[in-house]
This record gives C-alpha cells, structure tokens and sequence, in this order.
C-alpha cells in the first residue's frame, strides 16, 4: 500500500470521527433549539466552527492526495472521481472507509437541515410574537411605527426647544 493512500484512509478515518463529534453538537444544537437556551447555542456554535476549520484542513489535504494519485489528464478532483483509476486493490482498500466517511457525513448533513428548519420555524414564531406586541402597543396609541421610525405622537407634542444665553 502507497503511502499516499494510507494518508489518505487515515484521514477519511479522521473526517469521520470529527463527523461524529459534529454529530453530537448537532444533537446538543437541536435541544437547545427547542429549549430556546441562546447562550448554549452560542457556546455549541462556536464549537461548531472550530471543527468546521478543522474538518476543512484535513478535506484539502485529502483533495490534494487525490490529486497527486490520480493519473495525468482525467481532471480528478474527489475521491469519487480518483476511485476508477485505481488499480482494483487500491480501490477496494479505499471504498470501504470512504463509503463510511460518506455515511457520517451524509448523516450529520441530514442533522444540520433539520436544525435549519427548527431555526426557521422558531425565527417565524419570535416574528409573529413581536407582530403580535406591535399591534397591540399600536392598539394603545402608540407613539412610534414599525421599523422603529417615530410618527407625530409624543415628539410633536414638545415643539420646538429654544435656548437663552
């Protein structure tokens, strides 16, 4: 076995361990999410994008060897397209933990959009909750409009402020 090779399952090993530590921040995202727990997500998300560098590192570092495997001319950018061009040793020694590596992270992309949604669904509910206040401190004369922007009300009522020396 190339050592090119062995570098690279040692690091499609690695992308899928760190793809179940993101896994599991994830699931941490989700529950602080539904628990509505914002310092919690602020402390997970930047776990998250400390990992995030860290699995991006060691992607182009896998890229490259992909690169430096692949026979001249093809335009062979993934291990996808490399796999082919292999002799059928190497191939079959390589399928097996990039089938696995593909799993975590086809699991951990199905993790991240349910989170996506959860967050969607949760912004629009904090949008109809403060929809909801709006009106009815408009309800109560209120001395202001939406976006924030004054109208007549209490500000028209001062007048003009004049100074004495």
């Amino acid at each position: 076995m190339s050592p090119q090779l062995k570098e690279m399952i040692s690091n499609l090993k690695a992308l899928e361990e760190f793809c179940d530590q993101m896994i599991r921040l994830t699931m941490s995202e989700r529950e602080a999410l539904i628990k509505n727990k914002l310092e919690q997500l602020t402390s997970i998300s930047e776990s998250k994008n400390v990992l995030s560098r860290k699995i991006a590192g060691l992607r182009d570092r896998t890229r490259e060897i992909a690169l430096e495997m692949a026979p001249q001319g093809p335009g062979v950018k993934t291990i996808e397209q490399l796999l082919p061009h292999l002799p059928d040793e190497s191939r079959n020694i390589l399928s097996g933990p990039y089938a696995s590596f593909r799993g975590k992270a086809s699991e951990l992309r199905f993790h991240n959009t349910h989170n996506m949604i959860l967050a969607k669904y949760g912004l629009r509910s904090i949008e109809g909750r403060v929809t909801a206040l709006v009106s009815a401190i408009q309800g109560a004369n209120a001395t202001y409009k939406p976006p924030g922007q004054t109208s007549g009300g209490a500000l028209a009522r001062l007048g003009r402020v004049h100074r004495e020396a």
